[in-house]
């Protein structure tokens, strides 16, 4: 005789159900009618859900469309990335970001690139919002900076920027991963049936790539001489940085 499910699971299961069902509802119906002329009431209308699960859920309509960013990497994590010091940080850092953006989806694989789609497209057109999503993000991005300051202080070997302090290469650090992953984003959803491990593989493909173009010899110059890298400059509202799904 089989065993009856985990109650745990079937709760978790539930709960991502009711995530994804508020997210779809919120998504669809702003990206239709606009921000301002889409009610909570019609979310749950269209979720089927009360307004007391709506809030249950998510703190405000904004956060129903914006989608969840992480808040903090789990302790495991930051453990184990601060002992990490035989591997770039770049590459850690890069799965570190993007394991901590698997764990707030709720989605399967087509819902999440059917959201994220949609968000892109909602961004466009409702710049408030896409300057909430970076907010959000960009919180993320500083306690990532903090934490990578820590690691470049504990392995001072894999430092790459003679010269800087090391919190300004903390921050290049985390831009470029926050980059790579925006990028490698907009790849896996121009793929078809692609995997989530297919978008960590894009992501670390698009780090690859920057890597090799901020290497490269600057035209620009009167030169051939490559100029010292720069920060990446800062993401458009239209695609706000550190949204990897």
């Amino acid at each position: 005789m089989s065993s009856p499910p985990d109650p745990d699971s079937l709760r978790d299961r539930k709960r991502r159900a009711t995530m994804v069902s508020i997210e779809n509802a919120a998504t669809s119906l702003v990206l239709e009618y606009g921000f301002d002329a889409v009610t909570v009431d019609q979310i749950c209308a269209a979720a089927e859900i009360s307004k007391r699960t709506f809030f249950n859920y998510v703190p405000s309509k904004e956060a129903a469309v914006i989608g969840a960013t992480p808040e903090d990497v789990s302790e495991a994590d930051r453990a184990a990335f601060l002992d990490r010091g035989e591997e770039g940080v770049l590459d850690a850092l890069l799965r570190l970001y993007l394991a901590a953006f698997a764990a707030t989806r709720t989605a399967d694989r087509d819902q999440t690139a059917t959201l994220a789609q949609r968000r892109r497209a909602i961004f466009r057109a409702e710049p408030e919002l896409a300057a909430a999503r970076m907010t959000a993000s960009s919180r993320f991005q500083l306690r990532l900076t903090d934490l990578v300051i820590v690691h470049l202080d504990r392995h001072p070997s894999l430092r790459r920027l003679a010269g800087v302090a090391v919190e300004a290469e903390a921050r290049a650090c985390v831009a470029l991963v926050a980059a790579s992953a925006n990028l490698g984003l907009s790849a896996w959803l121009a793929r078809d049936s692609a995997t989530f491990e297919d978008l960590d593989g894009d992501c670390a493909t698009a780090l690859r790539q920057l890597a090799l173009l901020a290497g490269a010899p600057d035209t620009t110059a009167p030169d051939t001489t490559a100029p010292p890298a720069t920060a990446p400059t800062a993401p458009s509202a239209s695609h706000p940085a550190g949204s990897p799904a």
